[in-house]
C-alpha cells in the first residue's frame, strides 16, 4: 500500500505516527475484506450484536425466552408440535439400561431389580405418578420447552422398596438466579446465575427454592444442595455456558408472526364473508327499499325472490388468500429448521414426499437426534441416574462391583422395511456389523432378544414344530435344512462341488 499526499506529509514531520497511520489503514482494508464486517448501508440496521459470554447474554433473556416458549407450546399447534416430536424422537417409549458384568447372575439380578425399580411401578417416581421411563419423557420434555431440567436424588426408608431411592423432577424456575457473584477472585468460590462453583471452577451445588416460585404461597430462601446429588440437563450451544437456552428461541418471533398472520387471514375471510349481497335503487327512490317491509334481507338456499322495478342486486366477491399455503409453507420450513426436525415431522404434510426424499430428510435428522441423545441426555442424565441406581443397590446390600450400565435407545421407524431389512441381514452375514449392534439398533435388549429366541426354539421342539422362521429347520428358501445337508453330503462323496461341468 502506498503512501498518500497526507501521509507523506505526516511522514517528513512526525514518522512514528505516520506509520501508526499506515498500519491501521491496512488493519482497516483486511477487516473491510470480509463483507460481513463491512459498515455501510446493507449493515446500516444491524446492530444488536454482541461479543460478550454466553451466560452474559442468558442472564437478561432467559426468563423472558422460557416464558414465551412454554405460552407457544400451550397455544401454538406449531410449538406444541415442535416440543412433543423433539422429546418423542429422544426419547421415545424410553431408553433403556442394558446392565455388563463378567457375572451373569449379576446381571441378571441388576436387570431384575431394575424392572422392578423402574419399569413396573412408580418406585423410581418421588411424585409416585410414572415409571422411570415417563420420568425421562417429562426430562426430555422440559430441556426442549424451558431450556433446561433439574433433577433431585432422595434415599428413602422404605421396606417395601429393595432400591432405596427416588428421583424428583423440577422446572428450572427452582433454581435462584439471584445468587450470582459479579465480582470474583481468583481460586475463591462464587456462585454464577444460581449455581456455586468451587474455587477450581467446578460445581459444587445448585441453589434451589422448596417450592416453586410461581405458587401462590411464600417460597421462601434457596438452599444450597450438593452437585452429586442434583443433575442439570442442558444444552450447551457455547463454551463456558451453565444455563439452558429453550429450544424455540430461534424460532419464537416466527411462530408468533405466522399465529398473528392466520388470525388476520381468517378475520378477513370473516368480514368478508359478512356482505353476502347489496340491493341498489336505480331509480333513487329513498323510501321502500327491499329488506323494509318483506324478508329480502335473509337470504336461504333455494330461494327466489322477484325484485320491483329499479331495484338492482349485486353480490359481493370474498377476496381470497392469495399466495397463502405457499407464504405459510415457506415460514413453517424455516422454523423447522430453527428447531431442527423437519418440515414433515413439524407439520404432519408428506404430500409433497416420495421414498428418496424422505430417507434424505430422516438422514438429516437422525445425525441431530445422536447429537442430542448421546452429546447431552445420556451424559448428563441416563448416566447419573444409572450410578444413583447403582450405589442405591450396592446400599441395599447388592454386589455392584464391576459392572458397567449401556443405554439402549427406542428404536427408529423404518422408511422402507422391505429394503432396509434384507440390508440388515446382509451386513450381519457379511461380518460387517454384529447382531447385538443390530438387535440395538432397532430398540431392545440384545440380551432380552436372545432368552426369547431360546425359549421360543426349546418349545416348538416340544411341541415338535418345524417352523419356516427357524433356521435351525428352514433354510431362507424355505427348504427343510436337513435336507440340502444330505444333498451337500451326496455331493462331497461323489466329488463333485456342484461347480465342475462334466467332461465327455
Amino acid at each position: 500500500m502506498e503512501l498518500n499526499l497526507l501521509e507523506r506529509a505526516i511522514y517528513s514531520l512526525a514518522p512514528r505516527m505516520a506509520l501508526k497511520r499506515h498500519m491501521a489503514r491496512k488493519a482497516l482494508d483486511v477487516v473491510l475484506a470480509y463483507e460481513g464486517a463491512s459498515h455501510g448501508r446493507r449493515t446500516a440496521g444491524w446492530t444488536k450484536v454482541s461479543s460478550a459470554s454466553a451466560n452474559t447474554e442468558a442472564r437478561p433473556a432467559i426468563a423472558i425466552l422460557r416464558e414465551r416458549s412454554r405460552d407457544l407450546a400451550r397455544n401454538n399447534v406449531y410449538g406444541l408440535r415442535a416440543i412433543t416430536m423433539i422429546t418423542n424422537s429422544m426419547v421415545g417409549g424410553g431408553i433403556r439400561p442394558v446392565f455388563k458384568s463378567k457375572s451373569q447372575a449379576k446381571t441378571r439380578a441388576l436387570n431384575d431389580l431394575w424392572q422392578e425399580w423402574g419399569e413396573d411401578d412408580v418406585q423410581a417416581d418421588y411424585d409416585g405418578q410414572g415409571n422411570i421411563y415417563a420420568l425421562q419423557g417429562l426430562i426430555a420434555r422440559m430441556v426442549a420447552e424451558s431450556g433446561e431440567c433439574v433433577v433431585m436424588r432422595h434415599f428413602v426408608k422404605n421396606p417395601r422398596k429393595r432400591i432405596p431411592l427416588e428421583i424428583q423432577v423440577l422446572e428450572p424456575d427452582h433454581i435462584d438466579s439471584s445468587r450470582d457473584s459479579h465480582r470474583r477472585q481468583y481460586g475463591q468460590p462464587f456462585s454464577c446465575l444460581g449455581i456455586a462453583f468451587d474455587g477450581c471452577g467446578k460445581r459444587s451445588g445448585y441453589w434451589l427454592y422448596d417450592v416453586h416460585p410461581g405458587e401462590c404461597v411464600a417460597m421462601g430462601e434457596s438452599k444450597l444442595h450438593p452437585a452429586d446429588g442434583v443433575i442439570h440437563v442442558y444444552r450447551r450451544d457455547r463454551a463456558e455456558q451453565i444455563r439452558g437456552i429453550p429450544w424455540l428461541a430461534p424460532c419464537v418471533l416466527r411462530l408468533k408472526d405466522l399465529d398473528d398472520y392466520e388470525d388476520a387471514q381468517l378475520l378477513r375471510q370473516k368480514i368478508a364473508a359478512c356482505f353476502c349481497a347489496f340491493v341498489t335503487d336505480v331509480e333513487g327512490n329513498v323510501s321502500g327499499g327491499i329488506g323494509e317491509d318483506d324478508d329480502f334481507g335473509k337470504l336461504e338456499p333455494g330461494r327466489i325472490d322477484t325484485l320491483p322495478p329499479g331495484k338492482q342486486i349485486a353480490f359481493s366477491s370474498p377476496p381470497g388468500a392469495e399466495n397463502y399455503d405457499s407464504y405459510t409453507r415457506q415460514v413453517l420450513r424455516g422454523i423447522a429448521v430453527g428447531t431442527g426436525i423437519t418440515y414433515e415431522m413439524l407439520t404432519g404434510d408428506y404430500s409433497q414426499v416420495n421414498f428418496t426424499s424422505g430417507r434424505m430428510g430422516k438422514g438429516d435428522f437422525w445425525p441431530n437426534l445422536d447429537v442430542w441423545q448421546w452429546q447431552m441426555f445420556a451424559p448428563q442424565a441416563l448416566s447419573k441416574i444409572g450410578r444413583w441406581f447403582l450405589d442405591a443397590a450396592e446400599l441395599a446390600g447388592y454386589d455392584t462391583k464391576g459392572v458397567r450400565i449401556e443405554w439402549v435407545p427406542p428404536r427408529r421407524e423404518l422408511v422402507d422395511p422391505t429394503k432396509e431389512i434384507p440390508a440388515m441381514c446382509k451386513s450381519v452375514r457379511s461380518g460387517f456389523t454384529s447382531r447385538q449392534q443390530t438387535i440395538r439398533e432397532l430398540g431392545y435388549d440384545p440380551m432380552i432378544v436372545m432368552d426369547e429366541i431360546a425359549e421360543d426354539n426349546d418349545l416348538a421342539d416340544e411341541k415338535g414344530l418345524v417352523l419356516d422362521s427357524d433356521p435351525r429347520r428352514t433354510n431362507n428358501g424355505g427348504q427343510s435344512q436337513a435336507k440340502t445337508m444330505n444333498e451337500g453330503n451326496r455331493r462331497d462323496d461323489n466329488g463333485d462341488d456342484g461347480n465342475e461341468e462334466k467332461s465327455e
